[in-house]
């Protein structure tokens, strides 16, 4: 497996893994009094300012977008991370976490098949079987087998691992037309924050700062964007280096640690059913990259 192979491999994983603590942050932030959508405004919200910072003492010139590139973020922002988000906790009420997080995680499956149609990466039996791995272990990891699910939460479902699944379609199209990570990332947050507005409750998030200690709000609202900035920009660097359907899989780390912090930060139960959940989606991480794979693929 060559060096940058490698590389995009661990970028992404790395961003799994910081995804997986979001828990901790999210529920701090839920614990203040926003709601989920509110949440997701001052994340987006915070990160586009700190991004904007970053690119504007870094390098001006990132700034720079081409006005027939816009729905390349338009996409990442707006039509993934938005659409991604409302129908996600949309379903956790409908639902339940478990069910809600598990049928996000179809989204390696719309990745791989919008990855052979658009940029015409191989669909070989073994992705495949991959993405059916990662399914069940999620299933397993989130306990929802035995849970029944009405029609309505099963398509929230879905169209969360679609808005999931896109970010890594348009983040690809904007890397291609030469875009950095850094780039993709700032306008993301930005196209967001005009997708949350409608759902955000300004009064909520007045009162948060009014009625908890600036400490408390600070630490919770700095981990929360720290888990937002860092992981994005290490996805979206990823993607220059790897397949994008190997990346949609390889990403479901997310789930091993999310659990992983469940059980020692939250007290969860970790059930046999759960350990065998976490083994299938490593398994299916590693066989995104045998030997076979990277033939297959010509790498």
């Amino acid at each position: 497996m060559g060096s940058e192979k490698i590389k995009g491999a661990a970028l992404v994983m790395s961003a799994g893994c910081l995804w997986g603590f979001m828990s901790i942050f999210v529920n701090g932030m839920a614990s203040l009094g926003l709601y989920a959508m509110d949440v997701i405004f001052v994340r987006v919200a915070v990160s586009s300012v700190i991004m904007s910072l970053i690119l504007f003492f870094k390098d001006k010139s990132l700034f720079r977008v081409r006005l027939k590139d816009i729905w390349c973020f338009f996409g990442t922002g707006v039509l993934s991370l938005t659409m991604f988000n409302f129908f996600y906790f949309s379903n956790i009420r409908l639902t339940s976490p478990g069910v809600a997080a598990v049928l996000m995680y179809t989204s390696p499956v719309f990745i791989l098949f919008f990855s052979a149609g658009f940029f015409k990466e191989k669909l070989t039996a073994l992705k495949l079987a991959a993405c059916l791995l990662t399914f069940l272990g999620c299933a397993l990891v989130g306990g929802v087998f035995g849970q029944g699910i009405t029609l309505k939460g099963l398509v929230f479902g879905l169209l969360s691992g679609l808005g999931y699944g896109l970010y890594s379609i348009f983040g690809r199209f904007a890397s291609d037309k030469g875009y950095s990570s850094m780039t993709i990332t700032a306008y993301t947050f930005i196209f967001a924050i005009f997708g949350t507005l409608p759902f955000t409750k300004f009064e909520v998030i007045g009162g948060m700062f009014k009625d908890n200690s600036p400490i408390k709000v600070f630490a919770a609202l700095g981990g929360a964007v720290l888990l937002t900035v860092v992981p994005y920009l290490l996805y979206t660097a990823g993607l220059k280096h790897i397949e994008t359907g190997k990346a949609g899989v390889i990403a479901a780390i997310e789930v091993v640690v999310a659990s992983l912090v469940g059980y020692f930060v939250f007290n969860e139960v970790f059930s046999f059913a759960k350990i065998i959940g976490i083994i299938l989606v490593l398994i299916s991480i590693a066989m995104m990259n045998t030997k076979k794979e990277r033939k297959e693929n010509g790498i």
